[in-house]
């Protein structure tokens, strides 16, 4: 069922990438998108169903703020990136299972890094393609912000990562 919930989502995403001439920086949001969000956690659907659609829409919804964050300044988008950036070293990844704080320990250094590694290279891809950059970083934008909603929903508080331990 894992692959259908994956493999629907990617088809109406890449179309619509396709339509509006926007594959190339749909990959690399796809790409930042599933590593960070793979490394941090965040919310997931409570069914196949809503997984299919919510990806979906959530997809087409990014490919929109590709094009928008043209408009936002690189200050602007690097601030908010260095204060997601300590969200996740003040939280650590969402883990459902409270056996894993190892596991925790672990991908809370992977996911920093992914984080601090995508915007180097947004900036990096910014200086000479803006579209690609911020595909970047929309796909940190993105995974953060499931992550920041898997947050509020589970009543979790942003706590020092040394309590967690």
């Amino acid at each position: 069922m894992v692959k259908i919930n994956m493999s629907i989502p990617f088809m109406v995403i890449f179309v619509c990438a396709w339509y509006f001439k926007m594959l190339i920086p749909m990959l690399i949001w796809c790409v930042m998108f599933l590593m960070l969000r793979n490394y941090i956690g965040g919310y997931h659907a409570k069914t196949h169903f809503r997984c299919i659609l919510y990806s979906s829409v959530y997809g087409v919804i990014a490919m929109y703020g590709i094009i928008w964050l043209a408009v936002v300044h690189l200050t602007v988008k690097l601030i908010v990136c260095g204060g997601l950036l300590l969200i996740n070293i003040f939280t650590g990844p969402v883990i459902h299972d409270e056996n894993l704080k190892g596991y925790k320990r672990n991908y809370c250094k992977i996911g920093v890094g992914v984080l601090a590694g995508g915007v180097v290279c947004a900036v990096f891809l910014n200086l000479g393609n803006t579209k690609l950059g911020n595909a970047v970083f929309m796909g940190i934008i993105s995974a953060e912000f499931l992550y920041g909603i898997d947050l509020l929903i589970n009543g979790k508080k942003i706590k020092l990562y040394n309590e967690m331990n």
